[in-house]
């Protein structure tokens, strides 16, 4: 097995088993050889065409001791434990794989699909000083390291090339200040920074416009134990919801609310969309991708709800969402468990129904 050297002396590989609070079905490219993903901790994950017993080793890095440790196999949980699981599930994994698919996964070469933790928003991740392996999360689509580095002062970064098996400089070269597409989302970068610091957008930077004439409002208050976190703009729908038929879509927003401490949040999506054309149609082909990617699908009628879709995860039955139409609004509030009685989440459902009832 060929080894991977950081332009650092202090790396070592990771592994260990991993409980996660909410699942999602993502993509990212995997080559023969060595990758760094997000959120990869065992070839269990793989759930497309590559095949599992492909991959060979998996390690993830504890930033706090500056070293690897293997997941997979044989987990050196002495290791891990000094971080925890909960830290590294955010972090990029070094996956090495015997074999590559050569096939297109929503429109990027090489990738396959997998399951992971749905991610934190960025502003959330913590790094220590020294290096750190950070995902390239959705969130940060079409932007580059200056707009996402937050209180952090970066020595070095570094993106990881597997089609070419190498290290390539994010801060002279090519990649400087090139913003992340959507071929190398759910891919890592090696950062180096000077202290403990946060990542997030640059707080210098002035928020963007609002679309032109929008119609979108999110409810801009926390709600029981879960605080808005405000919203991430059109092109994380561009990006994360690429396979409903976005052509119809007319302006879209995505608002998180958050509960719980750093490390171990609950997060709740809002998903606002106004569309164009057959809103009954568009509203078929959304559930026809939730149901093909193995979501249950079920009508709930009043009392109990006015007529909203509720689907759940077969792989994870608290992973669930709720999706209903005002008029030419489609509306997707997703989370663990919103549907309890009383609690939170649900008081994000009630919330929004109140504000976007239910055309269906």
């Amino acid at each position: 097995m060929r080894k991977v050297i950081l332009a650092v002396s202090l790396m070592m590989i990771l592994s260990g088993v991993f409980v996660y609070a909410s699942q999602i079905e993502t993509g990212a490219s995997i080559y023969k050889g060595w990758n760094l993903v997000y959120d990869f901790p065992s070839p269990n994950v793989l759930s497309g065409s590559l095949e599992k017993s492909s991959i060979k080793a998996i390690y993830a890095f504890i930033p706090t001791t500056q070293e690897y440790a293997r997941v997979y196999p044989n987990p050196e949980n002495d290791k891990i434990d000094k971080i925890g699981d909960e830290y590294l599930e955010k972090t990029a994994f070094w996956v090495y794989s015997d074999s590559e698919t050569g096939k297109d996964f929503n429109g990027v070469f090489n990738a396959d699909e997998y399951m992971a933790q749905e991610p934190l928003p960025v502003s959330e991740l913590n790094l220590y000083k020294g290096w750190n392996f950070v995902a390239i999360l959705p969130e940060m689509f079409g932007k580059n390291l200056d707009e996402i580095k937050g209180s952090c002062e970066v020595d070095k970064a570094y993106f990881w090339n597997p089609e070419d098996q190498k290290w390539d400089s994010l801060l002279e070269g090519r990649l400087n200040s090139n913003p992340f597409n959507r071929d190398v989302i759910n891919l890592g970068i090696a950062l180096k920074v000077s202290n403990d610091c946060k990542l997030g957008g640059d707080s210098s930077s002035p928020n963007p416009p609002t679309i032109p004439d929008s119609n979108i409002q999110f409810i801009n208050q926390n709600i029981g134990q879960f605080k808005f976190d405000g919203p991430s703009g059109q092109a994380r729908i561009e990006n994360e919801y690429n396979q409903f038929p976005l052509n119809q879509m007319i302006q879209g927003d995505l608002a998180t609310y958050i509960a719980g401490p750093p490390g171990n949040s609950t997060i709740v999506k809002v998903v606002i969309m106004q569309v164009s054309g057959d809103t009954n149609l568009f509203l078929e082909k959304v559930i026809k991708v939730y149901t093909d990617s193995n979501f249950d699908s079920q009508l709930l009628s009043p009392p109990a709800y006015p007529n909203i879709y509720k689907l759940s995860a077969k792989s994870d039955a608290k992973n669930e969402i709720a999706l209903w139409m005002n008029s030419d609004y489609l509306l997707i509030v997703h989370g663990q468990s919103i549907f309890v009685d009383g609690s939170d989440a649900e008081q994000i459902i009630e919330d929004y129904l109140n504000k976007y009832p239910s055309t269906l």
